[in-house]
């Protein structure tokens, strides 16, 4: 299966997205093009790289292709963010790093798991119930609000990580990953391509220093890469590394609630990519929606005074 697409493909679909901002993405590459030479530049084998690691099915897929296809040493980092759903997401990605160190060894370093909730505890609320509210309640356009700066939030804590490798370990790393896919940027302008390449030039310019690089590899087009979630399930199943243990539920119960926009998502795009979705779907019963309940107004107030 060809998952790479040309350049001028990319630019077309580009185009034809609602947040994109074609003009400022221009200026953005031209600049990155005019201090360094290229737009972004993959690493070489086995160089190190930090892949911000949530868990959930793309960040998980993206990190396989990244040691499989291109043998790079992952440092993975787990951002909690004070989310209910953090701790299937951490047992997910916990399953995952000892998966992937099965099967390549010291390529992928021990899961770095940071605390810091985004956005702070105290303010957090009002805009995380806001992040879910559309932008053009009158029209047909899909977007939403989305936490305030969310990419550039995760984006520094990952460069604030590199630099603490380089201090601690002497390990330099310029090269940071994140798990956005082509679908996530119909839905929240900070997941878009536009948004990747401005935080790229927000990292240079506040460090000043031109060797960094952010980027999603299921949108960087300098590699040929504009990919769907389907597409991802489809080539890490032609690969035999199977997805079914991540985690996409917007809540925590016991399985996957089959309702939420998270399992929505995954549901459909198992059935474009042929592949069976051996995940379980179980709606919660009335007893576990109340213990829900209170479990989540327990874990609010512990956040507060620990997180």
């Amino acid at each position: 299966m060809s998952i790479t697409k040309s350049k001028n493909t990319i630019k077309k679909k580009l185009k034809h997205r609602e947040l994109e901002n074609i003009e400022a993405l221009k200026q953005i590459e031209n600049t990155l093009s005019k201090n360094r030479g290229f737009v972004f530049k993959l690493p070489k084998e086995q160089s190190p790289v930090i892949m911000l690691f949530s868990g959930g099915m793309d960040s998980v897929a993206l990190t396989f292709m990244l040691l499989e296809k291109y043998k790079l040493h992952i440092y993975p980092i787990f951002i909690k963010r004070s989310q209910q759903r953090t701790g299937k997401e951490l047992k997910s990605a916990k399953f995952y790093i000892s998966e992937l160190q099965k099967r390549y060894g010291n390529l992928c370093e021990n899961l770095e798991v940071i605390k810091s909730a985004i956005p702070p505890n105290k303010i957090r609320y009002p805009l995380a119930l806001f992040s879910n509210t559309p932008y053009y309640k009158k029209t047909k356009s899909k977007q939403l609000k989305g936490l305030p700066v969310y990419t550039l939030s995760l984006a520094s804590l990952a460069v604030q990580y590199a630099c603490f490798l380089k201090i601690t370990k002497k390990i330099t790393v310029r090269t940071i990953f994140c798990g956005f896919t082509v679908g996530d940027g119909t839905v929240m302008a900070y997941e878009t391509l536009t948004a990747l390449r401005s935080t790229m030039a927000s990292i240079c310019l506040l460090q000043n220093d031109f060797s960094w690089q952010f980027t999603s590899l299921a949108l960087e087009k300098e590699l040929g890469f504009f990919l769907e979630k389907h597409e991802i399930i489809k080539w890490c199943n032609e690969h035999s590394f199977k997805l079914d243990k991540t985690w996409s539920c917007y809540y925590s119960f016991h399985y996957h609630c089959g309702e939420c926009m998270g399992c929505g998502a995954r549901q459909e795009h198992f059935r474009k990519s042929d592949v069976k979705d051996t995940t379980i779907y179980q709606k919660p019963n009335r007893l576990e929606q109340i213990l829900y309940k209170i479990w989540s107004k327990t874990y609010e107030a512990y956040r507060q005074f620990n997180f």
